[in-house]
């Protein structure tokens, strides 16, 4: 199931589900779901759903409401492009770290990446 690129910042299934968003720009999660079965990836439909929800919710994917026989569904497509990606992940690690040590995550921000780096 490993697509890489972004493995050491998503859950395994996020990435994975990123990677296809990229290669096919807007899908479903019952698109996505059929596409990983192809593969001969064994992962549930509801996983997949959820998985695109917590994307959502990071900010990493979109979703636009459209209408389907039986009522509505999300169509999901990534934020802007990999480095897009890669910046919203950074930007999110950087905010938990300065929540998490304040002072000292900024001063160790500004010793490490000062004006002379």
């Amino acid at each position: 199931m490993k697509e890489g690129k972004f493995d050491k910042f998503l859950s395994p299934l996020e990435d994975v589900v990123v990677n296809v968003l990229f290669s096919k720009k807007e899908l479903t999660s019952r698109e996505i779901f059929r596409l990983l079965k192809k593969k001969g990836s064994r992962v549930a439909l509801t996983s997949i759903a959820v998985t695109l929800d917590r994307l959502h919710s990071k900010g990493l994917v979109t979703r636009r409401m459209e209408t389907c026989r039986g009522g509505f569904r999300y169509v999901y497509t990534v934020r802007g492009n990999k480095n897009d990606v890669y910046r919203l992940i950074l930007g999110r690690t950087v905010d938990r770290l300065m929540k998490r040590f304040g002072p000292i995550a900024a001063s160790y921000f500004n010793e490490k990446f000062g004006k002379g780096v």
